[in-house]
């Protein structure tokens, strides 16, 4: 994230004496708004924001399952222990997956 943003937070909580952390969380919730806008997702996403240098992470959280039934509503939020376990031989059906789906240039 930009450096001249975190310098803008700054100036922002020390000049109308806003908590750094409703503006974080501001923050947090319009990446995430602006993600789910340019990709057209509805999967269940969450973010990583350092609040100390500004780079952040967005991810997909997945339910491990034996199968996807494609008609379900939560099909989008969910992952088949095959695909799961070709990003790690440990997970099994009922974990929880977070998938890094940053996109470059974003922000």
């Amino acid at each position: 994230m930009n450096g001249n943003l975190l310098e803008a937070i700054q100036s922002l909580v020390k000049v109308k004496k806003v908590d750094a952390d409703v503006v974080f969380d501001a923050l947090e919730m319009v990446l995430l708004t602006a993600y789910k806008k340019e990709t057209g997702s509805n999967a269940k996403t969450s973010i990583k924001l350092n609040r100390e240098t500004g780079d952040y992470q967005i991810f997909e959280e997945k339910t491990v399952v034996e199968s996807i039934n494609p008609e379900s509503e939560n099909a989008i939020n969910e992952i088949t222990v095959e695909d799961a376990k070709k990003i790690d031989r440990s997970y099994e059906a009922g974990d929880l997956l977070s998938i890094d789906v940053t996109p470059k240039n974003f922000g």
